[in-house]
């Protein structure tokens, strides 16, 4: 009995580590726009219609290794942006009166 009452409270910070790890865990979800073939290949590439609408295979994987990069560039601008409203927010949200006398605050 008395080993089973040492091994509860045990497990249950075990438990709620492991599910504050598992939070941090899950993986975040950006909205990235897909660029579509036929934008890219008329619009950035300025490409003949005829050229487009042909698809080639080395056209095609040329598009497939720039809308990578695209979306690698845009993933991490889309990460600082949450950081930076997540700081922002931090910042407008502090309570300075759970510190009286605090030197900061006029």
């Amino acid at each position: 009995m008395r080993m089973r009452l040492r091994v509860l409270p045990a497990l249950g910070v075990l438990l709620a580590a492991a599910s504050g790890t598992a939070a941090l865990a899950q993986p975040q979800t950006y909205d990235v726009k897909s660029l579509d073939f036929d934008l890219w290949c008329q619009e950035v590439q300025r490409w003949p219609v005829a050229r487009c609408d042909a698809r080639s295979e080395q056209d095609w994987e040329v598009f497939l290794v720039y809308r990578a990069a695209v979306e690698r560039y845009e993933i991490q601008y889309l990460k600082d942006r949450r950081d930076d409203a997540e700081l922002k927010k931090r910042m407008l949200d502090r309570d300075y009166s759970e510190r009286p006398g605090n030197p900061d605050i006029p």
